[in-house]
């Protein structure tokens, strides 16, 4: 016990905001520390406190929570202007359609990109206890990029054949997207459903087509002689083993009666026996 009030001496006392990063730093900390044991037991007081805080707080969501970044409109003005100029010179000639099509990508993901960055500080500054900014850069729930998609821009998206569109979706979702720009982001909110959907059908397509290879081949040798084989030798190993990890006995039982009799059905037709098996190979 002194030991343990030592270590909590030398313990640095943070007075600062806990968020999920923060979090596991500070569980690692108490495990070198303290232990497993006593780690647990200040993470149930610590999860205890979290609940009534949270009940507490009640944070719920609102139109009215979701705060635009004031510098977007200067922000997407520079980025149209580069996309124009590069256009120009696109249009002369002195850009290649394929570089043209590289350059407006890498202008529209650095404006993008930026506009993330400044939704944080746009948060702590105007309002930090917004619930947005507690549930999205906490951990609790949400992401950074959900967050810029409500509040920031939706920004490129890809098309059917998974190609980046060089038309950004400007509008966020809480201005409200125009046609065409509901029109670009319908396969991109999508994806995941469409892509499960294809891989679930050629599986089961796949699956079928080795079924019908297959179906009329039947295995009448013990040992068919390919070097690609696996020989397991099983020696010293009573039947009762055998039985409870490899077959299920009333099923081989069935199996050995009938017609379809073979080398391994002999080997292990008396479950009951005591004796060991032999030391031949049993191909599979």
């Amino acid at each position: 016990m002194g030991v343990l009030m030592t270590e909590r001496a030398n313990l640095v006392f943070h007075n600062k905001v806990i968020d999920g990063t923060a979090m596991k730093r500070l569980i690692s900390r108490l495990i070198d520390h303290f232990g497993m044991a006593y780690t647990s037991h200040i993470l149930d007081q610590v999860k205890t406190l979290g609940f009534q805080q949270a009940t507490a707080t009640s944070i719920s969501l609102g139109i009215d929570d979701l705060l635009t970044i004031p510098s977007k409109g200067w922000l997407v003005q520079d980025a149209e202007q580069q996309s124009l100029i590069l256009e120009k010179h696109h249009h002369y000639g002195n850009v290649h359609a394929v570089e043209k099509l590289r350059q407006s990508i890498e202008i529209w993901y650095a404006t993008s990109e930026y506009l993330r960055q400044e939704m944080n500080t746009n948060f702590r500054m105007t309002d930090p206890f917004n619930p947005v900014h507690i549930m999205s850069f906490s951990g609790a729930r949400g992401n950074a990029s959900q967050v810029h998609q409500l509040v920031g821009m939706r920004g490129l998206m890809s098309d059917p054949q998974g190609q980046m569109i060089d038309l950004p979706i400007q509008s966020n979702l809480r201005e409200g997207l125009s046609l065409t720009e509901y029109i670009i982001s319908c396969y991109g909110a999508r994806k995941g459903v469409v892509d499960t959907a294809v891989r679930t059908s050629d599986a089961g397509y796949l699956t079928r087509r080795l079924v019908e290879v297959v179906q009329h081949i039947v295995v009448r040798r013990t040992d068919c002689g390919t070097i690609r084989g696996i020989s397991n030798f099983y020696s010293n190993i009573n039947w009762s083993c055998i039985s409870r990890r490899y077959i299920y006995g009333p099923t081989m039982h069935r199996h050995s009666k009938s017609r379809y009799w073979d080398w391994a059905c002999q080997s292990i037709h008396n479950l009951s026996s005591t004796d060991n098996i032999d030391s031949n190979p049993l191909y599979l």
